[in-house]
């Protein structure tokens, strides 16, 4: 089963406890151009909400493992992008405990399948009144960087105060599913102020 359908199922079948939690947010974002999405965003889940069946060796568990995604915690934020553009959803997971306790190692994912993704990772510098890029003085992260499969960053999201995104000159198709993506990160903070 591909993560994708396997995460159409797995909205399916938690999502109602989700938004009973209140960890839930459903947005719809159109650009000027007519591209349309739908959103999906859960919030405080555990990697063992997200897993489908009882095999530890499954595929998904796999992925899960390999880029150290999940603990015991509920820190995983979990996002279905379902673009006008794209037959199938891009689906965004990210640790937002391992994020923070391993800004400089932490690799979250933004994928549609295994040619088609963004490695996601925690930007845990800022610049200092003189111009230097400084890391924080107590470790963490201050928001996100998205990296194409080159390595290159495409977009930066800040999660400070009201939170900004910055893009790279992109292709439209491809701003307009990482503004949503963004706009997705930028809203977790208001699902945990509900909960």
């Amino acid at each position: 089963m591909g993560l994708c359908r396997w995460f159409n199922d797995w909205v399916e079948q938690v999502g109602i406890e989700f938004s009973r939690r209140k960890q839930t947010v459903r947005f719809h974002l159109t650009d000027a151009s007519g591209n349309e999405a739908q959103v999906t965003a859960l919030a405080k889940a555990r990697w063992t909400d997200l897993t489908i069946g009882r095999n530890p060796n499954s595929a998904l568990n796999i992925i899960g493992d390999l880029l150290q995604i999940g603990d015991a915690g509920t820190s995983t934020y979990a996002v279905r992008i379902a673009t006008s553009q794209h037959a199938e959803p891009w689906e965004m997971i990210i640790d937002n405990n391992a994020s923070q306790r391993n800004a400089k190692s932490y690799k979250g994912i933004l994928a549609k399948g295994k040619s088609d993704y963004y490695m996601i990772t925690p930007v845990y510098k800022l610049m200092n009144k003189h111009g230097n890029a400084v890391a924080l003085p107590f470790g963490g992260s201050v928001g996100f960087e998205f990296r194409n499969q080159k390595g290159e960053t495409v977009a930066a999201v800040s999660l400070i105060d009201n939170g900004v995104v910055y893009f790279s000159s992109l292709p439209a198709n491809e701003k307009f599913l990482l503004a949503n993506s963004s706009a997705a990160l930028m809203l977790q903070e208001q699902l945990d102020q509900s909960s």
